[in-house]
């Protein structure tokens, strides 16, 4: 097992038999203070991914630190950097992901906020 370093302090990525995980550990606004926005993360992302939205999967939800599903991918902004045109199915994906985020319920989601 081994952890490799990032250049984020809430965000670690975990090696373990040859896979990948995302380590994620809550914002800190000081030594003790969580920040806010990130503490019902992991809750979030399963509310979300019960609509077929494409978020990544929460494999462990701690007090200390969350562990989540690795996904391998590029920023749009680097790979069309020269500006060239951008591939169809890329722009289908992300129109069918705002779709899907237009039409979640909130309910749960503001419940959390409670």
């Amino acid at each position: 097992m081994e952890i490799l370093d990032t250049n984020s302090k809430q965000c670690k990525i975990l090696v373990k038999d040859g896979k990948k995980y995302v380590i994620r550990y809550p914002r800190k606004i000081g030594a003790t203070i969580e920040y806010y926005r990130s503490t019902p993360e992991s809750e979030i992302l399963g509310i979300i991914e019960k609509s077929d939205i494409k978020v990544p999967k929460v494999l462990y939800r701690g007090e200390k630190y969350s562990i989540q599903e690795y996904i391998a991918g590029e920023l749009l902004a680097e790979k069309y950097e020269d500006h060239k045109e951008i591939d169809r199915s890329i722009i289908d994906q992300a129109i069918e992901q705002i779709y899907l985020l237009s039409n979640l319920d909130g309910e749960e989601l503001i419940q959390l906020g409670r």
